[in-house]
C-alpha cells in the first residue's frame, strides 16, 4: 500500500470500479419499468374523453321555467253581467254624490256671504259639507277603473279594429256604453267639486 503523501491530512482514494453484474442489476429495474409503461399505451389505446358514470351523477340538471298559460277571455253573458254590475256601481256612486251636493252648496254659499274666517263654525260646516261630497264622489272610482281595464284589454284583443268594425261588435258596444256613462258621470263630479272649492276659496 501506498504511504500517504507528508502534509496531507487524507489519502488519496481511487475511483470505485463497477462491474458488469453490479451495472446491470441498476439498469434492469429502470428497463422494467419502461417496459411496463410501453406494453401499457401500445394495448390501451388513447384515454376516452366521454364522462364516467360518476361525473354524471354531479353534472348540473337543466331548469326549464313553466310558461304560463294564456288568460281565458270572457264569454259574452259574462262580460255583460260584469258591465251591468259596474253600471249599478257607478248609478249608486252618483246618486250618492248628487244628494250630498246640495248640503255643500248651501253650506259654501252661507260661508261665503258672512265671508266666515278659518276656524268659524260656519267655515267648519263648509268644509265638513265639501268633504263628504268628495267622499260620496270618490266610490265612482274602483267602477271607472274596472271599465277602462275592460276597454284596454278588448282594444288590445283587436288591435287593427276599424271604428266602423268596432261600432257593429256587440260586445264593444256594450263596453264603449259602460265607459262613456260611467266617466260621464265622472266629468260631472269633477267639473262640480271645482265649482264647489273655488267658490269657497279653497
Amino acid at each position: 500500500m501506498l504511504n500517504p503523501r507528508p502534509g496531507l491530512r487524507h489519502p488519496h482514494r481511487l475511483p470505485r470500479i463497477i462491474g458488469p453484474i453490479a451495472l446491470s442489476r441498476r439498469i434492469a429495474p429502470a428497463g422494467l419499468l419502461l417496459a411496463l409503461c410501453l406494453s401499457g399505451c401500445g394495448t390501451g389505446g388513447y384515454p376516452s374523453l366521454a364522462q364516467r358514470p360518476a361525473e354524471l351523477a354531479t353534472a348540473p340538471i337543466p331548469i326549464t321555467t313553466p310558461t304560463a298559460a294564456p288568460e281565458q277571455s270572457a264569454t259574452p253573458d259574462a262580460l255583460r253581467g260584469q258591465l251591468a254590475a259596474l253600471s249599478a256601481q257607478a248609478d249608486a256612486a252618483r246618486d250618492a254624490f248628487d244628494a250630498a251636493r246640495p248640503a255643500a252648496q248651501t253650506a259654501i254659499t252661507a260661508a261665503r256671504k258672512a265671508k266666515a274666517q278659518p276656524g268659524s263654525v260656519l267655515w267648519a260646516a263648509a268644509n265638513l259639507a265639501l268633504a263628504r261630497l268628495e267622499s260620496a264622489g270618490a266610490m265612482l272610482s274602483p267602477p271607472l277603473a274596472q271599465v277602462e281595464r275592460l276597454y284596454a284589454d278588448d282594444r288590445q284583443a283587436h288591435p287593427d279594429e276599424l271604428p266602423l268594425l268596432r261600432a257593429s261588435r256587440p260586445t264593444a258596444r256594450d263596453i264603449d256604453s259602460t265607459r262613456a256613462k260611467i266617466t260621464g258621470y265622472v266629468d260631472n263630479r269633477d267639473r262640480t267639486l271645482t265649482l264647489l272649492r273655488g267658490a269657497f276659496g279653497d
